[in-house]
């Protein structure tokens, strides 16, 4: 290899001009760091600080979520109970309905009962059939004198007959078995 190369480069630059290898300072052992106990006392305010806001963010927003939660609960139980009294008032208006067109058929009856025809009138009460499976007039004895379904009648009331909605009556023994002759 040639001189050339074997040569240091001289530095250029601002710090070559300040700075000699030979003039290298070793580092102070007595110094122990670069904070003093200023920065040091700050610096321990400064995170105690940022933990106290933390901590402050972290019950702020778990105390909002409560309040929310607490909220939506109170409209969900308004809301059912608005529906439960808008179900219960309709219901009551259902039953007068239902408990009207019995004391018409009741006071048709008292006053002419041969003009009462339950099989005619079936046709006429959607509301008391949409509840009811049978509709029938009976005596103080619970014997039917009327029904919609012709079989009942002449039979006590809760006889052995299971009844279908507005079909038929079918006899039924009492160990379960049908009647041959219905």
């Amino acid at each position: 290899m040639s001189d050339s190369h074997r040569r240091r480069r001289k530095r250029s630059g601002s710090t070559s001009a300040r700075y000699r290898p030979s003039e290298l300072i070793a580092p102070d052992k007595t110094k122990r760091s670069r904070f003093g106990k200023a920065e040091i006392f700050a610096a321990a305010g400064v995170v105690l600080v940022v933990g106290a806001l933390s901590f402050l963010l972290w019950v702020v927003a778990g105390r909002s979520v409560a309040e929310q939660r607490a909220e939506i609960r109170t409209r969900a139980e308004q809301a059912l109970a608005g529906q439960a009294a808008t179900i219960a008032e309709t219901i009551a208006h259902e039953l007068l309905a239902i408990d009207q067109t019995l004391t018409i058929i009741q006071g048709a009856w008292k006053t002419d009962s041969d003009s009462v025809d339950l099989k005619a009138w079936q046709k006429q009460l959607p509301s008391l059939m949409a509840v009811a499976d049978d509709l029938f007039i009976a005596d103080d004895k619970r014997i039917i004198h009327q029904d919609i379904l012709p079989q009942a009648v002449g039979q006590g009331i809760g006889s052995a007959y299971l009844s279908f909605p507005h079909g038929s009556l079918e006899r039924f023994y009492s160990d379960g078995t049908k009647d041959k002759q219905s």
